[in-house]
């Protein structure tokens, strides 16, 4: 990128849109051809829940086995031992050789940790709406691209998305979402590339307000990944 194009993002990248940032963000990612032609990922994901005045709440520890290609599946181990298998059909959970039933907030986790894991390659999902508005400036100083993302999947609750990018590299950096009035914000903080595809390794949670303001540290979150 020439040096004009830095001293003014703005102007030099006007004909970007929501779809393009995404486009350039999965380049940025490793590519499209690598990401659907890859067929598990296994990570563990440790995090840390933080209190408002900064105590430790809780802490986590789940063993994650994603299948993403040809067809979504996934095992998690959570802390308590209990098992957690999406089959490509049905939620099952398990503790030992014991059924459990599954809860809202299970089948939750099934989606939601590959929605997080392989983002920006989901942005590319079918029901995504899509609107980009413009550059900001995070809380940390960073300039970013802000793509607002929104979806309206009959029986399920719907909440809006902002994912932040960068305007040099365009990897993604960040997001926010608003939980029915509660406002979250990741910053992605470490990457690592495994399986040629660059993934977050550290990510750092914040609660606040709906303009971005950091209410107070919410979490802190580490991936770790095997062959």
């Amino acid at each position: 990128m020439t040096l004009f194009c830095l001293l003014s993002i703005l102007s030099c990248d006007k004909a970007l849109d929501a779809d393009s940032i995404i486009d350039r963000s999965i380049d940025a990612h490793g590519g499209w051809d690598a990401y659907s032609t890859l067929h598990m990922v296994r990570y563990d994901k440790k995090y840390d829940l933080y209190t408002e005045d900064g105590s430790l709440e809780r802490s986590f520890d789940q063993k994650h086995l994603t299948h993403i290609n040809p067809e979504y599946k996934n095992e998690i181990v959570r802390t308590d031992g209990s098992v957690l298998s999406f089959d490509g059909i049905e939620i099952s959970k398990k503790m030992g050789d014991s059924t459990m039933q599954v809860t809202a907030g299970d089948t939750g986790l099934i989606y939601s940790s590959f929605y997080v894991l392989a983002q920006p390659f989901k942005l590319k999902d079918p029901g995504a709406s899509l609107t980009y508005e413009g550059l900001d400036t995070l809380f940390n100083g960073r300039a970013a691209h802000v793509v607002k993302v929104e979806y309206k999947e009959e029986g399920k609750e719907n909440h809006p998305w902002w994912f932040y990018f960068d305007p040099v590299d365009f990897k993604m950096i960040g997001n926010m979402v608003d939980h029915n009035g509660s406002f979250s914000l990741i910053t992605n903080d470490e990457y690592v590339e495994y399986k040629g595809i660059i993934w977050n390794a550290k990510r750092t949670g914040y609660r606040t307000t709906p303009e971005g303001e950091i209410l107070f540290k919410r979490s802190d979150y580490v991936y770790e990944y095997f062959p």
